[in-house]
């Protein structure tokens, strides 16, 4: 344990009790040289040693161990040392002012006027392949980049869109930068409900996330895309980022329940027999929303036209109708639509001359009704016969 009472003091000890346990910068012929000048007996060494005394009387070289070297070579028998606590963080601060140590700035926290001069060393430095590097604009995005305080390393750099500034020449960059990144406050976003502007930046926060896998993804146009989607007030969790265009895989919504929180709004059932194209549209981009749908909301126009104008609709007395409309859903795009759609359908006309109401009756029914209108059927005669000429029979 060191003695309280040298700490911070300058003490002239003997040279065999400082141990030197690191390698210095200084050349060895430099050290040669600096020893010729220190041969006079009993010289003082000006600049101190300093060092750190782990066991009383026993000195462990911090810095300038370079003065030690050479003032052994000159064959003295003490030097003078400044004893400093027994602390890393001491160390480190000692060996960054004293030079054994490069000076790099925290990109994470430096304002903008270090990063420019930080570049501008960069560029200026000779033979630096960094010349035509335009260090105001780098140095500009470097310090509006949102989530910066949260860098974990150099290589967010390469995506500032600056064809200087890639992976192999982040080496130059390490000169002067360093990256100690900072905590950063994420407060989750409604995703049914938030700008764009808001999306683009709980993404780019969502980057620092070790959950979080967006390193591919371009975040301007997966921000655009979810704030233009016209069923995302309806969301009820995640899965709908992977049906958008352009949008993410299943793996990629892995920590995103982190920052986005759900407030889909309620979904008003209609009647499908009498909604109007534009509540029919409505309810569809809603159902896209369900998890248990599976219908897209690319072709959603083109269906809601279809029901609208489907004069027969009025008498549908169940979901299958949609498919055998025109575009039409499949059987298995139909599950979940009954949360959506109500039915209440008319009742057929007398005579019943509604194709979608007499293909849904067995072709005994169909004969007995044609026998019913005094019509001669042959025994032979098809469903789909019966069907068109029952619906031109008044």
């Amino acid at each position: 344990m060191s003695s309280l009472k040298d700490i911070g003091q300058l003490i002239r000890v003997p040279i065999d009790q400082v141990e030197l346990t690191n390698e210095y910068a200084m050349p060895s012929y430099q050290v040669a040289a600096l020893s010729e000048k220190l041969q006079e007996p009993g010289l003082r060494n000006w600049v101190p040693v300093i060092v750190q005394e782990p066991t009383l009387r026993q000195y462990r070289v911090v810095s300038n161990g370079h003065i030690l070297d050479a003032m052994k070579a000159a064959g003295q028998d003490y030097v003078w040392v400044a004893v400093v606590p027994d602390d890393a963080q001491v160390e480190e601060q000692v060996n960054l002012i004293t030079g054994q140590l490069p000076l790099r700035i925290n990109v994470c926290t430096a304002n903008y006027e270090m990063i420019l001069e930080a570049l501008r060393h960069l560029r200026e430095t000779p033979g630096s392949k960094l010349e035509k590097l335009n260090i105001t604009l780098v140095a500009e995005r470097i310090f509006k980049d949102p989530v910066r305080c949260a860098w974990a390393s150099l290589q967010p750099l390469t995506r500032l869109g600056f064809k200087e500034v890639t992976s192999a020449k982040l080496k130059a960059f390490e000169e002067v930068f360093e990256a100690k990144p900072q905590p950063i406050e994420i407060r989750p976003v409604a995703l049914n409900t938030a700008s764009e502007g808001e999306l683009l930046e709980i993404l780019q926060a969502a980057t620092t996330l070790p959950e979080v896998n967006l390193a591919k993804v371009d975040l301007g146009k997966l921000a655009h895309s979810i704030s233009v989607e016209s069923s995302r007030k309806y969301w009820r969790d995640l899965s709908p980022l992977t049906k958008i265009k352009p949008g993410l895989t299943k793996s990629q919504l892995a920590g995103l329940d982190m920052v986005f929180t759900l407030e889909p709004a309620a979904i008003q059932p209609v009647v499908l027999n009498t909604a109007s194209e534009e509540e029919l549209l409505e309810v569809l981009q809603a159902a896209s929303a369900l998890p248990k749908v599976t219908i897209t909301t690319a072709n959603l126009k083109q269906l809601a036209h279809s029901i609208a104008i489907d004069s027969e609709r009025k008498y549908w007395k169940d979901l299958k109708a949609l498919t055998k409309i025109k575009p039409a859903l499949k059987p298995s795009q139909l599950k979940g639509l009954d949360e959506v759609f109500t039915l209440e359908p008319v009742p057929a006309p007398e005579p019943n001359t509604v194709p979608y109401l007499l293909d849904a009756m067995s072709s005994a029914q169909l004969k007995k009704e044609a026998q019913k209108r005094g019509l001669s059927v042959s025994k032979t005669v098809s469903k789909p016969e019966l069907v068109e000429m029952l619906s031109k029979q008044g």
